[in-house]
C-alpha cells in the first residue's frame, strides 16, 4: 500500500520516473533505455506513437532523469494553440508588432538553460516549424517584430501520434525539421 502511494503521490505531482512506467514488451525496454540515455544529453528528441501508449509519460521521466529543476521545464500542447498566435507564444513578440502586442517573452526564451517539452509537434503549423528548426541548429530565433536575434541553451523533446514518415508526406512536418530529430527518435 505505501509504494502505491507514493507512486500515486510522485504521478501527481509531475515527478514521472521512469521505474513508474512498467512493460514487459522488450521494444519498450529497448525505448525506454534509449530516452534514459538521451535524457542526459543535449540532442533534441522526438517521441512518436499512437495516442494513450505513454508518450507523455516518457517526457516527464526523461525531465525528471536529466536532473535539472522544474523552474527550468516549459511544457506546452502544442494542439492547443491557435495557429496564429503559435509563433508569439514561442518565441515572444516586440512591442507594436500587432495591436495590443507587448515586449513578452517567448517560451523558449523561459526554457533558456533547460528543456521545452512539444507535445503534439505536428499541430505547430508548416511555417513556424521553420523557426523551429533555426533553434535546433545553432540555438538563435528572433522574436516576432524584433530586428535582433537571441540564442538559448534548449533541449526540445518533441511528441506526436503520428507517424513522422507520414506527416512528411502530409506536409504537416518539414522534412530538414525531422532530420534535425532524426539521431534521437523514440517509438512508443
Amino acid at each position: 500500500i505505501f509504494n502505491e502511494f507514493v507512486e500515486t503521490l510522485q504521478r501527481e505531482s509531475g515527478y514521472i520516473t521512469f521505474s513508474l512506467i512498467l512493460t514487459r514488451n522488450s521494444e519498450m525496454r529497448k525505448s525506454l533505455e534509449m530516452a534514459k540515455a538521451l535524457s542526459k544529453l543535449p540532442n533534441p528528441t522526438l517521441i512518436y506513437g499512437e495516442t494513450g501508449t505513454g508518450k507523455e509519460m516518457f517526457a516527464q521521466a526523461m525531465i525528471t532523469q536529466s536532473g535539472l529543476p522544474r523552474s527550468k521545464v516549459v511544457v506546452l500542447n502544442c494542439a492547443t494553440v491557435p495557429d496564429n498566435l503559435m509563433e508569439s507564444i514561442l518565441f515572444g513578440t516586440k512591442r507594436g508588432i500587432y495591436t495590443g502586442a507587448e515586449n513578452r517573452k517567448g517560451l523558449f526564451e523561459e526554457a533558456d538553460g533547460g528543456i521545452i517539452f512539444l507535445d503534439e509537434l505536428n499541430a505547430i503549423p508548416y511555417q513556424v516549424q521553420a523557426k523551429l528548426l533555426r533553434i535546433l541548429q545553432d540555438g538563435t530565433f528572433r522574436p516576432l517584430g524584433d530586428s535582433k536575434d537571441k540564442r538559448v541553451n534548449v533541449k526540445v523533446i518533441g511528441a506526436m501520434n503520428v507517424d513522422p514518415l507520414e506527416a512528411m508526406e502530409k506536409n504537416i512536418l518539414r522534412k530538414d525539421l525531422f532530420y534535425r530529430f532524426s539521431s534521437s527518435i523514440i517509438r512508443v
